[in-house]
């Protein structure tokens, strides 16, 4: 139609963030061992949700840092082998959770669902309802209810939902996961600080990311790029390939897609429109 034109942005994705705290209600938290989440990853067809939930306004999102970036398309080298190692594979995680769970004390009843100390887990999940992420936390909730876990979806909007995974305590067992989502006002040259944002309690904007926790290995890499303590790219790349590995098989934050941004406007209007936050 040339009487439309439109344009695009691309600083915009949606994650999983996971408590991983141990509950104190007596409670069993799956999402407390770190095997657990990485397996979610492989749980999840991230294509699927672009798809079908998105409308293919958006691309699949495996590591912190924006496909569209300049330190994504330095580091792709170090990405790319990492999304196809996480690629979609449901036996592969109902294999790893199996294995994991069990080892916490977990056990399958006669209907196939978990159950801890003769009692359903149950998975309550912290789902966003404005949005894409209604789609997202659903379908998360349904593929682990395929594998015997029962989800209790908490379907609320950000003021609903903000006082349970921000302000709450999250050892308390409130909620299990939170459709998370994030922006970039501006293009960013640098995204090593994401690694510390993301994964480590240190710069915590909430009590669940203040509960996250990160081996020593990750806590270096981390805080070196957060800082920009290194004297050449080269060591800089040897801090990056760490952080990615190492995120992925933490994934207290599970980044799941990037979404395209659509801002369609009538034609001759003129505006300025960011490649990250748009119009």
């Amino acid at each position: 139609d040339p009487n439309l034109a439109y344009s695009n942005s691309y600083g915009y994705w949606v994650s999983i963030m996971f408590n991983e705290a141990v509950f104190n209600n007596g409670k069993l938290n799956p999402f407390s061992n770190p095997k657990i989440r990485e397996a979610v990853n492989w749980l999840i067809d991230r294509n699927y949700i672009v798809q079908e939930g998105m409308g293919g306004l958006g691309t699949p999102r495996f590591v912190p840092i924006l496909s569209t970036f300049p330190d994504y398309p330095r580091y792709a080298d170090l990405a790319r082998p990492l999304e196809a190692k996480y690629a979609y594979n449901f036996d592969k995680a109902e294999q790893v959770i199996t294995a994991e769970f069990e080892g916490m004390g977990a056990v399958k009843n006669a209907e196939g669902k978990w159950t801890y100390k003769g009692e359903p887990v149950v998975i309550i999940g912290l789902i966003r309802s404005e949005d894409e992420r209604e789609f997202i936390g659903n379908y998360v909730c349904d593929q682990l209810e395929k594998i015997g876990f029962t989800c209790d979806r908490q379907v609320r909007t950000r003021s609903e939902l903000a006082p349970i995974w921000q302000q709450g305590v999250v050892a308390n067992g409130e909620f299990n996961f939170y459709t998370g989502t994030n922006y970039n006002p501006n293009l960013l040259r640098d995204e090593g600080s994401a690694f510390l944002q993301s994964y480590c309690p240190d710069v915590a904007g909430s009590t669940t990311e203040a509960a996250f926790t990160c081996n020593d290995e990750l806590h270096t890499a981390a805080q070196a790029l957060y800082t920009n303590n290194f004297t050449t790219m080269e060591e800089r790349r040897q801090f990056f390939a760490t952080a990615l590995r190492l995120s992925l098989e933490n994934s207290s934050y599970l980044p799941v897609v990037n979404k395209v941004g659509f801002f369609p406007r009538v034609a001759g209007i003129i505006v300025a429109s960011d490649l990250s936050a748009g119009v």
